[in-house]
């Protein structure tokens, strides 16, 4: 009786785990597509406004590159560090 009992309590239990994953893995897969369908819209009405080509990203600014932020390399910090100076050196 209590080999039945551990047998019907391990199948359900598994059975509810894999009700749970079905659900989560559903649920994440319906956000993941409704923010590439959102994305590809955008894109495309940013290229229906353009007639069919991407914006020029200097030409909002006057032929300049687009700032950073700020944000720049500073040699004497290391390899991959990325410090916030408003300097036109780093220190």
């Amino acid at each position: 009786m209590i080999r039945r009992l551990r047998l019907k309590f391990s199948l359900l239990l598994t059975g509810s785990l894999l009700a749970l994953f079905a659900v989560i893995v559903t649920s994440m897969n319906v956000i993941n597509y409704h923010a590439v369908v959102r994305e590809a819209d955008q894109t495309l009405a940013l290229l229906v406004g353009n007639e069919g080509r991407f914006p020029d990203p200097t030409a909002d600014k006057g032929g300049r590159p687009p700032h950073d932020g700020g944000t720049r390399r500073c040699p004497a910090d290391g390899p991959g560090y990325l410090r916030f100076c408003k300097r036109k050196r780093c220190p």
